[in-house]
């Protein structure tokens, strides 16, 4: 099933061996078709890891519902986005975008691109997450994908605190008691009595 839009038009004409004036006629042959549904974009691994070396990832682009458009439709795909937790040349090699053409007629199309994940002592929690989008000339909505960057990282142990110095000696520390100044040291300061 194709989208024709408002239909096709069959012109009508006629002819007379006398060369007279025949003004045609058109006839409409009106679509029943409904619109195209969205593209969506679909991967072949949802994860690659922070270990991996430069991994191909297949996208492919699918007509939702049975109705297919009439033209070719070129789509751009962009991966990564400045929205997500992986920054591209920084967790993961630059992707250039690239184009995918959905034939008239058809239903899907794949393409392919490769990712180069950074290896990083960082602990990233659950992954770096990285958007592939896709866009059309025409605005048709496309709905985009996620890769994520599975972190292979421990989680960091405890924070430990050391000082400078371990130990003070000869030093006069003054301390308040219930309102009243005294020291504690070498010289330890009187204590008040009860009279």
């Amino acid at each position: 099933m194709l989208d024709e839009g408002t239909g096709e038009s069959v012109s009508v004409s006629g002819s007379t061996s006398a060369n007279d004036t025949v003004n045609g006629a058109t006839l409409t042959i009106t679509d029943d078709d409904v619109a195209p549904g969205d593209i969506g974009l679909t991967l072949s691994s949802s994860a690659v890891a922070e270990s991996a070396s430069a991994t191909t990832i297949t996208v492919t682009a699918a007509l939702g519902g049975s109705t297919r458009f009439t033209t070719d439709k070129a789509i751009t795909v962009a991966v990564g986005a400045s929205g997500d937790s992986g920054y591209e040349g920084t967790d993961y090699g630059t992707v250039s975008d690239f184009t995918i053409t959905l034939s008239a007629g058809s239903g899907s199309v794949t393409g392919t691109f490769s990712i180069d994940p950074t290896q990083d002592a960082l602990d990233e929690g659950t992954g770096e997450s990285v958007s592939v989008s896709g866009s059309t000339s025409a605005n048709d909505t496309v709905n985009g994908a996620t890769l994520t960057i599975t972190d292979d990282d421990a989680t960091p142990g405890d924070i430990g605190l050391t000082l400078s110095s371990s130990a003070v000696s000869g030093e006069r520390v003054g301390y308040h008691d219930n309102g009243d100044c005294g020291s504690r040291g070498q010289h330890a300061g009187s204590r008040r009595t009860r009279r």
